[in-house]
């Protein structure tokens, strides 16, 4: 038995991995009710046995499972769902198997001697092949903080767990990739977000909510908790070619104020509502781009408070610059909504772009992406300014940018807030200035994977290659992100 722990990609993974055998045994529980993993037991086991380490097994909502529940070799602690989202983990004779059958009778005919089965939010590992559900979770492409169970080829079981939204997570891709190369030949997803937890000796270990769940996989043993090693320093450090883009969406859904007035028809729109869509299509394309690591520092719907997004935007900025990188390749962008009085007068209106100095790299980043986003949006400029005042400007690392896109006090300006077309020019403008600040060419589009990625997603790909070698040499900045939408779209 082993613990350790390894940084990847920017985040701390957090790995138990045990062989089960006649004293070393794998459980998992059916909870009825919410609690802290650490507090949860397996009162079978715990008579002869102690509870060494746990993870966070199914997803729940309020205090049910989602997903179906067979535990204890007999108890169906809640049904199965025929969604194609959800696979079946099976634990037969210390196997770990994956099954897409959603029939409960059909799998214990098929894995009779089955000890549990649970139905987990996609599996990641088969044969030793990395192998994802055909439909997705909505967070499926999102980086998130993450818990997966696998085992190897010689029968090694792993329980893996991430640090908190802290560091940059995984989507689900990426887990599978992951687990993969942990040696994993069988891994599937478990509830993660705030939920993901790994405990030792009942102790959590991974930074994180610890946050109540409902059920949990557990390995239980006779030997000497002594055989359990401590946290290992391996940093596993990868320099990587691209820019780290930093995404701040400015606040949460209910944050107090941050609405337009009510509108002609009655209803209101939350800042928020702008923020978070112009903060995901950002991150969409430049990921597309191939050009941008990308993490989002308050991903949560809740309201995150300013210190808790600076912190997580400068220990992404830390790890950055550890693994070799250099710090001048990150940028910090938030993105707003601007509001005067609270009221339709007539008085707002107008973009601008804040910074914390006008001076250096620093001006030139806000002029750089100011002047993109006029090229697109109808309002007036309001020009970049200085504000050494705000807290993501001065209690960050790296250099920065808050820009606000209009007035929800300007009725002209706030019926643009959820205009999708509005939307994605906010974002492919801002991507735009982001490109021509680090000076990045169109030629990195047009190199050979790129043209093979045209060709398979284009009938007309001659004309797609043309058409970006065109652009290139024109250095037609402001069509690269769009010309990357387009792209991907086919």
């Amino acid at each position: 038995m082993k613990y350790y722990t390894k940084r990847i990609d920017s985040t701390d993974c957090h790995i138990f991995e045990f062989m089960p055998d006649l004293d070393t045994i794998l459980a998992c529980t059916g909870e009825s009710t919410l609690q802290k993993l650490e507090n949860i037991n397996h009162d079978w086991h715990e008579k002869t046995k102690k509870q060494i380490a746990g993870i966070n097994a199914s997803y729940f909502w309020g205090n049910n499972p989602v997903g179906g529940v067979y535990v204890d070799s007999g108890y169906l602690r809640n049904n199965f769902s025929n969604d194609k989202k959800w696979s079946t983990l099976i634990y037969d004779g210390g196997v770990l198997s994956i099954d897409d059958t959603s029939d409960i009778a059909k799998l214990k005919l098929k894995y009779p001697r089955a000890s549990f089965m649970l139905q987990l939010g996609g599996k990641l590992v088969v044969d030793g092949k990395i192998s994802l559900n055909s439909v997705k979770f909505d967070h499926s492409d999102y980086r998130n903080p993450r818990t997966a169970i696998g085992q190897k080829l010689d029968g090694t079981i792993v329980f893996f767990a991430t640090d908190g939204r802290t560091d940059r997570g995984f989507t689900i891709a990426e887990l599978a990739k992951v687990m993969l190369e942990l040696g994993c030949a069988t891994a599937i997803n478990c509830d993660g977000g705030g939920s993901s937890t790994m405990t030792i000796n009942k102790k959590m270990v991974n930074t994180n909510e610890n946050r109540k769940v409902i059920n949990g996989f557990f390995c239980y043993s006779a030997k000497e908790v002594e055989e359990v090693k401590k946290k290992s320093d391996e940093v596993i450090k990868k320099p990587s070619k691209k820019k780290l883009l930093l995404l701040d969406d400015g606040h949460g859904t209910d944050t107090s104020g941050k609405r337009t007035p009510k509108l002609p028809n009655n209803t209101i729109i939350k800042e928020n509502e702008f923020n978070r869509r112009v903060v995901d299509l950002i991150e969409d394309t430049a990921l597309k781009s191939g050009l941008f690591e990308v993490i989002q520092v308050a991903p949560e719907l809740n309201d995150v408070p300013l210190e808790t997004r600076t912190n997580r935007a400068n220990k992404a900025y830390d790890d950055w610059v550890k693994s070799g990188n250099k710090g001048s390749d990150v940028v910090y962008i938030s993105v707003h909504f601007n509001a005067l009085n609270g009221v339709f007068d007539g008085k707002s209106g107008g973009v601008e772009s804040l910074v914390y100095e006008l001076r250096g790299d620093t001006l030139r980043l806000g002029q750089a992406i100011h002047n993109e986003v006029l090229k697109g949006t109808r309002q007036i400029s309001r020009g970049v300014k200085a504000r050494s005042d705000l807290w993501v400007l001065r209690r960050t690392k790296m250099l920065a940018c808050l820009v606000e896109y209009g007035f929800m006090d300007k009725l002209e300006e706030a019926r643009l807030m959820l205009n999708k077309e509005f939307q994605e020019e906010c974002a492919r403008e801002t991507l735009t200035g982001i490109c021509k600040f680090f000076d990045i060419k169109f030629e990195n589009l047009i190199e050979d994977n790129w043209k093979a990625a045209i060709r398979a997603r284009s009938d007309s790909a001659d004309a797609w290659i043309k058409k970006i070698e065109r652009l290139s040499q024109d250095q037609e900045w402001k069509y690269l992100p769009l010309l990357i939408e387009k792209l991907y779209a086919k």
